[in-house]
């Protein structure tokens, strides 16, 4: 199997575009990730975190401090339709 140097593109660094660089790192595989923003984000654009994404990130050595650095949330109401 050939070895890969050139890195894969990945655009938009989102939570589908980080994830997909965090697995394909995993792996050794290059990665080279853009997005169309000009600085990083200083705020978060989520409202939560689901537990089936903690347990993914668990995997991967990152749940606990994200847990540690967040803000618990113990209860919530959602609005919809300016209601």
């Amino acid at each position: 199997m050939p070895i890969m140097t050139d890195p894969i593109l990945i655009i938009g660094a989102g939570p589908t575009g980080l994830t997909a660089a965090l697995e394909l790192s995993r792996f050794g595989i290059p990665v080279r990730l853009i997005d169309q923003a000009l600085h990083v984000a200083t705020t978060s654009r989520a409202i939560g975190v689901q537990a089936r994404t903690l347990e993914l990130l668990q995997q991967r050595g990152l749940a606990q401090r994200l847990i540690e650095l967040g803000n618990p949330c113990l209860g919530a109401r959602i609005y919809g339709n300016g209601k």
